[in-house]
């Protein structure tokens, strides 16, 4: 259940669903955006709420219930925190509940840019204590990284992490060539992911600038003004922009590409996150340019992967970029390094058989 994110989200669609249909369960799919019978028998339908974001806050909640409720389904697996009380509902109604946490709602509040600053702090605090009143009463809280998992269970909640790991079928490019003299030198850097301020969007940009590469943005650019400003900037003339691609589209970017940039910035919601992006540079054999957070710096340290930098230093990114490019052997060990971690260890394989252990123990074969 999921009434925000688009049908063919990564981590709801594309791997859970997927996940649970191959591991034999009848799967529907109740999202925003299709309605159909997909390829492998998973049962998609629609949910349609209007108008803005003060009504639809109390409208998804109650349609996704009524739609739950019709499905007489075992399990009911919501993904939104904007429909946290169709599952208590679910919930009062007797049914197995799971919440799907992929983000640290209380400390993304902290940094949105649409709330007024004075009215952060107290919005944070008392969707923390809705949010942990309401994951008590449910059969599972299923977090998208370790840290959210350890705060739930710092508040007596039942959870466990599942982690956004890429699946090993995802961005198998074409084996970069051997450095030689006859290599055609790589002078693209990549970025996937939505563009946005707090994702580092200007940095990238004054960086591709100052750097001897062209900057690949692949996904939408977010945020008022923004797209405005980045196209006014010098280095905008060293970026090639995307917009939103599928696998196929980012994989085949990915093949002509020499690393890939995930320098957010260092707000709460950042420092501890498991960043897809980084996992999918590495799966496709790319080095990777990161912020220098201690959780992302053990990740490439322990497979000799990539450079860490400040992300708020465009200067050190731009030295960074260089770096690779003027070290094409180096930077081709880096990415097999990367890629051979993702397929002996972070990868979707061990991250679904956690799943589908989950949902045996909690409805049986």
């Amino acid at each position: 259940m999921s009434s925000l994110h688009p049908y063919m989200d990564n981590r709801v669609y594309l791997k859970e669903v997927k996940s649970l249909k191959k591991g034999g369960y009848d799967v529907v799919f109740i999202n925003k955006d299709k309605e159909e019978i997909d390829e492998d028998g998973v049962i998609l339908k629609r949910i349609e709420i209007k108008g803005g974001r003060f009504k639809r806050a109390f409208a998804a909640p109650l349609t996704m219930y009524k739609m739950a409720i019709r499905e007489k389904a075992d399990a009911c697996h919501f993904h939104d925190p904007d429909i946290i009380l169709a599952g208590v509902l679910l919930r009062i109604r007797g049914k197995k509940v799971i919440y799907d946490v992929h983000e640290d709602i209380p400390r993304q509040i902290l940094s949105k840019p649409y709330l007024k600053p004075f009215v952060r702090k107290p919005s944070s605090f008392f969707f923390n204590l809705y949010e942990k009143l309401c994951a008590h009463s449910f059969n599972m809280n299923i977090a998208a990284t370790p840290t959210i998992a350890g705060i739930f269970k710092k508040n007596h909640c039942k959870s466990f992490d599942l982690d956004n790991y890429p699946k090993l079928s995802e961005f198998q490019v074409e084996e970069p060539p051997e450095a030689s003299a006859e290599s055609e030198p790589r002078t693209r850097v990549a970025y996937v992911g939505y563009v946005t301020r707090l994702r580092g969007a200007v940095e990238m940009v004054e960086a591709a600038g100052k750097s001897k590469a062209q900057l690949d943005l692949i996904g939408p650019i977010e945020g008022e003004g923004l797209r405005d400003e980045l196209k006014s900037m010098s280095g905008w003339s060293s970026v090639i922009e995307h917009g939103y691609q599928g696998r196929a589209g980012i994989a085949k970017i990915f093949a002509g590409c020499a690393a890939g940039l995930v320098t957010l910035h260092p707000i709460p919601n950042h420092i501890d996150a498991q960043a897809t992006k980084m996992y999918e540079y590495m799966l496709a054999g790319l080095p990777v340019i990161a912020s220098d957070f201690p959780l992302w710096r053990s990740i490439l340290e322990e497979g000799q992967c990539g450079i860490c930098v400040d992300p708020l230093n465009t200067d050190e990114i731009a030295t960074a970029i260089d770096y690779i490019l003027e070290h094409p052997e180096e930077a081709r060990e880096m990415g097999e390094r990367g890629k051979q971690l993702i397929i002996n260890k972070y990868n979707w394989g061990v991250e679904e058989k956690k799943l589908l252990d989950f949902y045996r123990e909690l409805i049986g074969e």
